[in-house]
């Protein structure tokens, strides 16, 4: 009920009905704390934040989306270098982040640093080649000999962020492992 309210932008009848149970659960704050961010108080969403006894990757990567969502880049940025753990969402969050101002070199500079790679974040770093036109950079990234990336959106973001050369989207196309209508209508 806590994200319903939060989505339909009613945060008082959310914040009631958090404050209003029992205990503090973890799913309830993170509704909360997304339902601030998605509705524009990111200071809220801070105070709950720092209020969580324990802060695991969910709950940090909860704050370093809301603070990129809404504008507070560098929080965001702190957020992730603060984290003690780190998962596919916090590195594809931190990618998505700077290709959104695009900044395409720290992109390239975090995915160097992860300690796995991760299908997640290198799909992310394409993306964020392809939204701001890099399309060389793009291209060098998909042909790496072992690159990997999640193909079904691969296909999806370069028909949605890419101009007419659909190179790469027919590329990842052929890479699936098993094509079906979906797929081949995103082309």
């Amino acid at each position: 009920m806590i994200t319903a309210y939060a989505q339909g932008g009613h945060m008082e009848q959310a914040k009631s009905l958090f404050e209003e149970a029992p205990d503090l659960n973890e799913v309830a704050c993170m509704a909360m704390i997304d339902g601030y961010a998605s509705n524009g108080c990111v200071e809220e969403a801070k105070d709950l934040f720092e209020r969580l006894p324990n802060k695991d990757v969910v709950a940090w990567n909860s704050m370093m989306c809301a603070y990129a969502s809404n504008g507070h880049l560098d929080e965001a940025l702190d957020s992730f270098q603060e984290m003690a753990h780190r998962n596919e969402i916090s590195w594809a969050t931190m990618i998505h982040m700077l290709a959104s101002i695009n900044h395409l070199e720290n992109p390239q500079f975090i995915v160097d640093r992860m300690p796995h790679e991760s299908k997640m974040a290198c799909t992310a770093l394409l993306a964020a080649y392809l939204w701001n036109v890099h399309l060389q950079e793009a291209m060098s990234l998909f042909r790496a000999p072992n690159s990997s990336f999640q193909e079904e959106s691969l296909v999806s973001e370069t028909r949605h962020h890419c101009h007419p050369d659909d190179r790469i989207a027919l590329l990842a196309l052929e890479r699936m492992p098993e094509q079906d209508l979906v797929s081949h209508t995103q082309c």
